[in-house]
């Protein structure tokens, strides 16, 4: 069985046409390939209606965030032009 370091056990990370997100117990990250993101505390907001991306206090969480999806997928590699839209 594999172990996951503490800080990553709660984490589930997806990537599709349009991005990646990662999930813990309490913060989801979206990244999009159109540069886009979005941050929701679920904690507090479980039908993430309340995007907190741009609140300072939250800077080194998205990072964190960030660096997680970057171990898992690597760099993004950002949409064309046009080409890729999320809803």
């Amino acid at each position: 069985m594999i172990r996951l370091p503490a800080q990553w056990r709660h984490r589930r990370v997806a990537r599709s046409l349009y991005g990646r997100t990662v999930r813990t117990q309490r913060w989801r990250l979206v990244e999009r390939r159109d540069s886009s993101a979005e941050l929701y505390d679920h904690g507090t907001d479980t039908a993430e209606y309340h995007n907190v991306i741009a609140n300072p206090v939250h800077e080194a969480l998205v990072e964190r965030l960030h660096g997680m999806l970057e171990t898992e997928f690597g760099p993004m590699t950002k949409a064309p032009a046009g080409k890729v839209k999320a809803n």
